[in-house]
C-alpha cells in the first residue's frame, strides 16, 4: 500500500509540474518560480497548509 501511494502522489507531483494548460505555467516557467509540492509523511493524520 505504501508504495502505491508514494506512486500517486508521485504522479499527481509530476502533472503539477508539467500543466501546461494553467495560465499560470507561462508566467512561472518565464521567471524560473517552481510549484511548491510540499513534503512530509504520506500516512499524516493532519496536514498543515500554509502561504508564504
Amino acid at each position: 500500500m505504501d508504495s502505491n501511494r508514494t506512486s500517486k502522489l508521485r504522479k499527481i507531483r509530476d502533472e503539477i509540474i508539467n500543466l501546461k494548460e494553467s495560465p499560470l505555467y507561462k508566467y512561472r516557467t518565464q521567471n524560473k518560480y517552481f510549484p511548491v509540492i510540499g513534503e512530509g509523511n504520506h500516512f499524516a493524520k493532519i496536514m498543515f497548509i500554509g502561504e508564504a
